[in-house]
């Protein structure tokens, strides 16, 4: 999914951003009062705004470019102010990331472990993020100090660690503003609203009849709350034989035009949620 992430004053249209074709957008929490009127701080009624218009909305935490050298007291602070505001945007529980907005050195890795530890001792280890470059970013996952990764292409050297949720890389123009491009690369990552898990127990179909079609019936477990959901079969060839929404119920039965290889897949359309993966089959 594409997303995009912006700070300072003038913002992007919400129109603009889902005119090309944005699905999410990141947006920064800091305690300092300037950020209120700068435009750096998401404020109640753009997250509002946002939400409304179907966008996902990502929150990061900085004051600072470097305030991760402030280690675990520093990290402890920001996680209980980014905390207050995710409630207070109507977000409980949403993971925060923490920016690394600098080139850090091993030296400093440390302090941002440090600081990583300070914020999950106060929204705990499952909620907390990191964003930065390649290299504090990879050395904090793998001292497992976070859940969440968003990576830079800044000071990255042109290498990804596949463990990243989002990936930052370049900018553009989006509505007359100058924003940078992200893209999510994992389903849950970090947004709100929250996913809702795509069924985890898709049973393979099973072949009813291959004469003269091919008959399957297709299962899946219910999701509490879900009023619709959604499936989807391709053949071989990628080619979509069947796309199904199926009010109140979590099974389907499809006749395929012939017997051959498949995949399908399943979505809840209400609450909102993400397809699960693929699952290939045969008739």
């Amino acid at each position: 999914m594409k997303g995009i992430d912006y700070a300072f004053n003038p913002h992007p249209a919400i129109a603009s951003i889902k005119a090309g074709g944005f699905g999410f957008v990141c947006r920064y929490m800091s305690p300092l009062p300037v950020n209120d009127a700068n435009g750096k701080n998401l404020l109640p009624a753009e997250c509002a705004a946002l939400l409304a218009a179907g966008l996902g909305v990502v929150d990061v935490e900085e004051s600072d470019a470097a305030r991760m050298q402030g280690g675990h007291p520093a990290g402890a602070a920001d996680a209980q102010h980014g905390d207050a505001v995710t409630k207070a945007l109507g977000m409980p529980g949403i993971p925060v990331y923490f920016a690394c907005d600098w080139d850090a050195a091993p030296a400093d890795q440390a302090a941002i472990n440090a600081y990583l530890d300070g914020a999950a001792s106060v929204i705990g280890h499952a909620r907390t993020g990191i964003y930065g470059g390649f290299w504090p970013l990879s050395r904090a996952l793998d001292a497992g100090k976070a859940a969440y990764a968003w990576q830079t292409s800044a000071w990255s050297g042109g290498q990804w660690d596949p463990r990243a949720h989002i990936r930052q890389s370049g900018s553009a123009v989006i509505g007359g503003t100058v924003v940078d491009l992200d893209e999510a690369v994992k389903a849950d990552f970090g947004q709100w609203p929250r996913p809702v898990p795509a069924p985890a127990d898709l049973p393979a179909p099973g072949l009813l009849s291959d004469t003269p079609y091919c008959l399957v019936n297709l299962g899946w477990g219910a999701v509490p709350g879900a009023t619709e959901y959604h499936y989807a079969i391709i053949d071989s060839a990628g080619k979509v034989v069947a796309d199904v929404k199926t009010p109140g119920t979590h099974a389907g039965a499809v006749r395929l035009p012939h017997p051959g290889a498949y995949q399908w897949r399943v979505s809840v359309s209400q609450p909102r949620g993400l397809w699960s993966e693929w699952r290939p089959f045969t008739v």
